[in-house]
């Protein structure tokens, strides 16, 4: 008896698309780009700078909040975001399309 090998296929599924952050708003700084991105799954918003995770939240007001005032998780380069000339007003970032 000979042994085969099955793989199984669906199309329907792209676990790398899926899981992908999408990008909201963004704001270049001296310490590289800021941004809040959207969670597919959970729908929860995440801080992050450049490609760090910085924390999770609720809207993107609650996000920018924690960004503009450094009350979220340090940076890996321990930069305090509070400290970057972030514009409290998401009218003032660039909004993704």
């Amino acid at each position: 008896m000979s042994s085969r090998q099955v793989q199984f296929q669906f199309p329907h599924i792209n676990c790398k698309k899926e899981t992908r952050m999408k990008l909201l708003y963004s704001y270049l700084t001296s310490a590289g780009l800021v941004s809040i991105r959207l969670h597919p799954y959970n729908g929860r918003y995440h801080a992050y700078l450049t490609d760090e995770d910085l924390g999770s939240y609720a809207s993107p007001e609650l996000a920018l909040g924690d960004i503009v005032g450094g009350h979220l998780e340090w940076h890996s380069s321990g930069v305090d975001t509070a400290l970057l000339g972030i514009p409290d007003d998401l009218l003032d970032w660039v909004l993704a399309s």
